[in-house]
């Protein structure tokens, strides 16, 4: 497909990626030095998982780096060190969009809005939208009142409210924290003991700036699809989607 340019940008427009090696990643990036984007990546150790199928692991942490002009790591997006990382890329690379792929990262960014590089976040959003995404609950009831079809959800305020939604919600049920983590803080619960130890554990490691308790959700059975891009001013830039095989 081609891409609508970027406005604003030089034709061959610098592209720092904060993210970890998922192949999902590789990817993007591969589409979008392909039209022409020249890519660097910081790449968060933190956000690299292990799979617990040894094939899986192998293939994820031997994807190649060649996709990326350039790599800088550093040990997680809550390093004292990553905002000074930051400023040193975007300065030394002359950077024109910043694209954190880790929700982690952007929320992290969204608090310096007055960083030299924060007009170069994307996405770049108003204060109403933020609100949305840092709650998966909250933008599922934003969706809910625009149409959107979602599973029935309920908020995992205390035992009787969650023994109340497993039993409206039925087994397996699926348990998340509000604020995204790459998949990771998504736990499906064949049983009330494994739901119970699950959110204890997302209590016991929340966000520090979540202010809602986990939530519950039907379990909708069938292939997962996601969907990934980057979009200047609401026109899509490069677009990706494929059916999610367990990495």
């Amino acid at each position: 497909m081609s891409i609508a340019p970027i406005s604003g940008l030089r034709s061959a427009p610098r592209i720092l990626m904060v993210a970890p090696r998922w192949p999902c990643v590789g990817l993007l990036a591969e589409g979008l030095a392909r039209e022409g984007c020249e890519v660097h990546r910081l790449l968060d150790l933190r956000g690299v998982f292990a799979p617990s199928d040894p094939g899986a692991q192998r293939r994820l942490f031997s994807w190649p780096d060649r996709r990326f002009s350039s790599t800088t790591r550093i040990a997680s997006v809550f390093d004292r060190s990553f905002f000074d990382v930051i400023d040193g890329l975007v300065r030394s690379r002359g950077i024109d969009i910043v694209l954190p792929v880790l929700e982690p990262a952007l929320y992290e960014m969204w608090k310096r809005p007055e960083a030299p590089w924060a007009p170069l976040v994307r996405p770049h959003i108003e204060p109403w939208q933020q609100t949305l995404l840092l709650s998966k609950w909250s933008m599922s009831e934003a969706a809910r009142g625009w149409g959107v079809d979602i599973p029935r959800q309920y908020s995992a305020t205390d035992p009787e409210a969650v023994q109340a939604a497993v039993a409206d919600l039925g087994l397996p049920v699926v348990v998340k924290d509000v604020v995204g983590g790459g998949g990771t803080r998504v736990v499906i619960c064949s049983t009330l003991a494994e739901v119970t130890a699950a959110i204890s554990h997302l209590e016991a490691t929340s966000h520090p700036d979540s202010e809602q308790p986990p939530m519950l959700q039907e379990y909708v059975p069938g292939t997962t699809y996601l969907a990934f891009g980057l979009f200047d001013e609401g026109r899509a830039v490069r677009l990706y989607a494929g059916a999610k095989n367990g990495l």
